[in-house]
């Protein structure tokens, strides 16, 4: 079944860009016909090109990947094969549940971007909002990828505002009825939120990080952004921190929708020097 699904995937090109939507990206028991899967845009004679896989936001209970076709083409007419990806969603599944989708389509882009231009050996992995945290969660812990069976693929993160980078912190101090009332996929008690906390797995951390916050976002965005930070100066991450001036939460990544706004050039120069 899922061979002929992937046959049905919708396939069609322009004069600058390759465009395969719907992509299956797992083949066990528990694919969601929906979720699981992934559209790639890449560039029409793409050869050996780096690799970026975004994961959207949507607090962990919506969003898709089908809003980010803007992102995927400008990326692709600047020679970068674009990965964007769906996973499985809140209140039915947990943030492991969705960290484990998430590294199930890193390892279906490590095994297959090669048929589409793709360099497997230099795949970068980016979201926003709560994309960004589900990156910097399955990028860092590498349970993740144990689960999925691979090793970590990466090259680097790039995490646009994003939401609950210390999310240990963010919960205890607004307490924990809070944490049960808004958040119930991360746990009851403080011993699951340390182990929800993207930056609990700094320590051995060897993938280079470009981090950007708009001025404007949110308070808890903004501590969760010093706190990583802090956290890989004290750990020795080497960390591209970019504050972008006058900019909200959801215009972080609207406006990259624009051709030419300035985060392309910012992104592809992260990862054309991370060797």
């Amino acid at each position: 079944m899922l061979a002929l699904i992937a046959t049905l995937s919708a396939s069609f090109t322009s004069a600058d860009v390759k465009k395969v939507k719907e992509i299956p990206y797992v083949e066990t028991d528990d694919f969601d016909d929906e979720r699981n899967r992934l559209d790639v845009y890449a560039p029409a004679n793409a050869q050996n090109a780096d690799v970026l896989i975004f994961v959207h936001g949507g607090e962990w209970d919506t969003g898709n990947k089908n809003i980010y076709g803007r992102l995927g083409i400008n990326f692709a007419k600047r020679n970068i094969v674009f990965v964007a990806i769906n996973y499985r969603l809140a209140p039915t599944f947990s943030y492991e549940d969705m960290g484990l989708d998430v590294a199930r389509a890193i390892k279906w882009v490590y095994n297959n971007i090669e048929n589409y231009g793709g360099n497997a050996s230099r795949i970068f992995l980016s979201g926003h909002s709560a994309g960004g945290y589900l990156s910097a969660l399955t990028g860092l812990d590498n349970r993740y990828f144990q689960q999925a069976k691979i090793g970590n693929p990466l090259k680097g993160l790039i995490l646009i505002d994003s939401f609950l980078l210390d999310l240990y912190e963010f919960f205890t101090i607004n307490g924990i009825e809070f944490g049960k009332k808004y958040y119930p996929i991360f746990g009851d008690h403080e011993q699951s939120w340390k182990k929800a906390t993207p930056i609990n797995y700094l320590k051995n951390c060897k993938l280079p990080i470009q981090a950007f916050l708009g001025s404007l976002t949110y308070p808890g965005i903004l501590i969760g952004t010093e706190r990583l930070r802090k956290q890989c100066e004290l750990e020795g991450v080497k960390l591209e921190f970019n504050i972008i001036w006058k900019k909200a939460h959801r215009a972080m990544i609207s406006q990259m929708f624009m051709s030419k706004n300035p985060m392309y050039n910012y992104i592809i120069d992260f990862m054309k020097r991370t060797g």
